[in-house]
C-alpha cells in the first residue's frame, strides 16, 4: 500500500469509519469533498451496519457497505472481509478510523490511502494538562486534511455535516407520532439520551425544562419513554429507527440535547440546536459550529475530563452540568427559536375569495377582481406575510381547458393585483381528480385542498411556518386544509361562502363577508 497521488483520477473509492453515530455524521463533509474531486467515481462507505441508515439518500450518492457485529472477535473472518473488499477493486481507502483495525484493512487491501491525524498526544494533553485549548483544529476540518494530498484544496470546502431527509420520510413520522397532521408548529426536540452517562445533563432537568418550554407556548418532542406528564403539547417518541430519528429532528423548530450523536444529527439536518456540554469541551473540536447552534457550558478549569464523555467525575457532583440551569438553557432555546422564526403567510382562495368564480374560467377577459381584495392583499403585504394563492382547477383533469390556460390565468391574476400595488407571492394549482376524463390527471393527488401538498411546498419554497399561518376561502375544503395544516381558518362568504357556512361553519375560526373584512379583523389582531 502506498500513499494516494494528487495527479491520480481515483475510479472506486472507499471511505472507512467504523463508528460511532456522531462521528460518521462528521466525515460527512469528506463524502461531499470526495464526490466534487471525483464526480464519477465509485464512493462506497464502510461502518458498522446499524449506523448506515444515516447515509441513506446521501447527497453524495455513496454506497454503504456493512460491517456486521459477527466480525468482531473473530480474526479469521475479518481477514477474509477485508479480502472480499480487495476484490471489490478499490483504487483508493480514506482511513477516517485510523486505528488497528482499519490499518489491517488497508494492508489486507493494498491500495492507495490516505488516513485521519487522529492527533492522540495532542487531544491527551489537553484532557490531562488543558494545553492547546485554544487552538485545536475542528474535527471536520481534521477529517477533510487528508484529502489535500488528492489535490483537493480543503480551504474551499464546507466543513458542515450534511445529510439528507426525503418529504416521505417527513409524512411517514407525521403518520406516526402527528397523529397524520403536519407537525406544526414545530416543535422543541429534546433528546436527554447520551452514550456515557458522564455526559448528561440530567432527565429531571430536561424534563423541568420541557415544562418550562410547555409554559411559555411551545410544542415539545421528547425523544424517550413517556413519563407523568399531562399536556397536549408534548409529544413522546419512544422508540424511532435511525430514519425516523432524522425525519423527527428535521422537523423541529429547535434540538436540544447532550454532546451526542443526535446533536450532530440536528446539525446534518439544518435544525437549530443548544449543545449542553460538560465532560467533554468544544476545544476537542466536535461541538456544533453551524450557524443556529448554542453551545452551553461552565469556564472551570477541570474540563474537558475525558475524551469520550467515559469515566466517572471526580467530585460528588458533576459541577459542569450542576451549574447549567434550566432557566439559562431555556433562554438559549427561545433565543434560537425566535431568530429563526419562519414567515408566515396568507393562504388565499382564488375563486370566489379574490376573483368571482366564473365556473371553470379559462378566458383571462373574464377575471373580475372582487372588491376589496387589492386593498386586503396590500394590508397583508404590510403586515409582513406572505400572500400564496392555493386553487383547485380540476376542470383540467375534466378535459375543460388545459395547464396553459389556468397557468395564462394565474399569470394574470398576479398582474391584475400588482397593477394596483398588491403583490401575490405565488400561485400553485391542483389539476387533479381522481375520476376526472383525462388520464394524466385523474389520479389520487396529495395536493388537491384539503390535502397539504401545496402548503407543503409553498413552506418550503418561502420558509412558512404554518402554525402561525392562516388560511381564506369560500369553501370547505379551504377550511379543512387549515385544519389539517395547524392553522387559522376564515370563510368568507362571498363565492360559495354562503352555503358552506350552512354545512361546515364549524370548521371555521371565523365568518366574514368578504375579503376585506376578514383582512381587517386579522391584522388588526395579529
Amino acid at each position: 500500500m502506498r500513499k494516494a497521488s494528487r495527479d491520480a483520477d481515483y475510479r472506486k473509492i472507499l471511505v472507512v469509519r467504523f463508528s460511532s453515530m456522531g462521528d460518521i455524521v462528521l466525515t460527512t463533509p469528506v463524502l461531499m469533498a470526495l464526490r466534487k474531486r471525483f464526480p464519477s467515481a465509485q464512493i462506497d462507505y464502510l461502518a458498522k451496519a446499524q449506523f448506515l441508515p444515516l447515509l441513506e439518500n446521501h447527497p453524495s450518492g455513496c454506497g454503504c457497505i456493512p460491517l456486521t457485529d459477527s466480525l468482531r472477535g473473530d480474526s479469521k473472518a475479518y481477514l477474509a472481509f477485508c479480502d472480499s473488499l480487495r476484490d471489490k477493486g478499490y483504487d483508493l481507502i480514506v482511513d477516517l478510523q485510523a486505528n488497528g483495525r482499519s490499518y489491517v484493512l488497508r494492508k489486507r487491501v493494498f491500495r492507495d490511502y490516505v488516513k485521519v491525524n487522529k492527533r492522540t498526544l495532542r487531544r491527551i494533553l489537553l484532557v490531562k494538562f488543558g494545553l492547546g485549548r485554544d487552538n485545536y483544529p475542528d474535527i471536520r476540518r481534521r477529517f477533510l486534511e487528508p484529502l489535500s494530498l488528492l489535490g483537493i484544496d480543503i480551504s474551499k470546502e464546507l466543513s458542515k455535516a450534511i445529510l439528507s431527509v426525503d418529504d416521505c420520510e417527513i409524512a411517514n413520522v407525521e403518520k406516526r407520532f402527528f397523529s397524520g397532521t403536519h407537525c406544526s408548529p414545530a416543535p422543541i426536540a429534546i433528546h436527554p439520551g447520551a452514550k456515557w452517562e458522564l455526559k448528561e445533563w440530567g432527565i429531571e432537568k430536561f424534563q423541568k425544562l420541557a415544562k418550562v418550554l410547555i409554559d411559555k407556548g411551545h410544542r415539545v418532542l421528547w425523544f424517550g419513554a413517556p413519563y407523568d406528564y399531562e399536556s397536549e403539547k408534548i409529544i413522546f417518541a419512544e422508540k424511532t429507527s435511525i430514519r425516523e430519528l432524522m425525519a423527527l429532528i428535521a422537523t423541529s423548530a429547535v434540538f436540544v440535547g447532550n454532546d451526542s450523536g443526535p446533536l450532530h444529527i440536528a446539525e446534518g439536518v439544518g435544525t437549530p440546536s443548544v449543545g449542553i456540554f460538560g465532560p467533554t469541551h468544544p476545544s476537542l473540536g466536535y461541538s456544533p459550529n453551524h450557524e443556529g447552534s448554542y453551545v452551553l457550558g461552565v469556564d472551570i478549569k477541570c474540563r474537558p475530563c475525558s475524551l469520550f464523555g467515559n469515566g466517572k467525575c471526580k467530585f460528588d457532583k458533576k459541577i459542569c452540568m450542576e451549574q447549567i440551569s434550566v432557566d439559562e438553557v431555556a433562554d438559549s432555546v427561545e433565543k434560537l427559536f425566535n431568530e429563526h422564526r419562519k414567515n408566515r403567510a396568507a393562504f388565499l382562495d382564488r375563486d370566489g375569495t379574490i376573483i368571482f368564480d366564473a365556473h371553470f374560467l379559462k378566458d383571462e377577459t373574464k377575471i373580475e377582481l372582487i372588491p376589496g381584495a387589492v386593498e386586503a392583499i396590500k394590508a397583508l403585504n404590510a403586515s409582513g406575510y406572505v400572500v400564496i394563492v392555493l386553487t383547485n382547477q380540476s376542470g383540467v383533469a375534466r378535459g375543460y381547458f388545459g395547464t396553459d390556460a389556468v397557468e395564462r390565468i394565474n399569470a394574470r391574476v398576479v398582474e391584475l393585483f400588482a397593477e394596483q400595488g398588491a403583490k401575490i407571492s405565488a400561485m400553485y394549482y391542483c389539476p387533479h381528480l381522481a375520476d376526472g376524463s383525462v388520464e394524466t390527471f385523474a389520479i389520487d393527488c396529495d395536493c388537491r385542498k384539503p390535502k397539504i401538498g401545496m402548503a407543503i411546498k409553498a413552506a418550503k419554497e418561502f420558509d412558512l411556518d404554518l402554525c402561525s399561518s392562516f388560511v381564506v376561502g369560500d369553501k370547505a375544503s379551504d377550511l379543512q386544509l387549515a385544519k389539517n395544516i395547524n392553522a387559522k381558518a376564515y370563510l368568507v362568504r362571498t363565492g360559495n361562502g354562503e352555503e358552506t357556512e350552512k354545512n361546515s361553519r364549524h370548521l371555521a375560526d371565523g365568518v366574514y363577508d368578504n375579503i376585506l373584512d376578514a383582512v381587517k379583523s386579522i391584522v388588526g389582531g395579529s
